[in-house]
């Protein structure tokens, strides 16, 4: 399908922008949210938490760890994130199940 075709809504349409820019874009609201960044961290793992409020701890390979309940991750496809989410969702999946989609290094996403 083209990209036109996928909605006909105007305001969801591509658009072309400089990759700094929309960090801008993003950085600037986050900061004015009052939401923590961390840079120059290195990601390791990540433990689902339960209970009421679950989320999740991330950590570091300097021994931190950080509680969230959204992660944003764009460290690569080399990730050690990717890699345990994806091995989470192997375990998961019924062997069984023969309609199930193959999991693979580019089906791993989270909304």
């Amino acid at each position: 399908a083209s990209e036109s075709a996928l909605t006909d809504d105007e305001n969801l349409q591509p658009l072309g922008i400089r990759r700094w820019k929309l960090q801008k874009i993003l950085y600037d609201e986050v900061v004015k949210q009052g939401i923590p960044i961390h840079f120059k961290k290195k990601s390791v793992g990540i433990e689902i938490l339960s209970g009421q409020n679950g989320g999740v701890c991330l950590c570091f390979d300097d021994n931190t760890k950080v509680q969230a309940s959204l992660v944003l991750a764009a460290d690569g496809a080399k990730s050690p994130i990717r890699e345990q989410m994806l091995d989470k969702l192997r375990e998961e999946q019924d062997p069984n199940d023969k309609d199930a989609e193959p999991i693979s290094e580019i089906t791993y996403s989270c909304t």
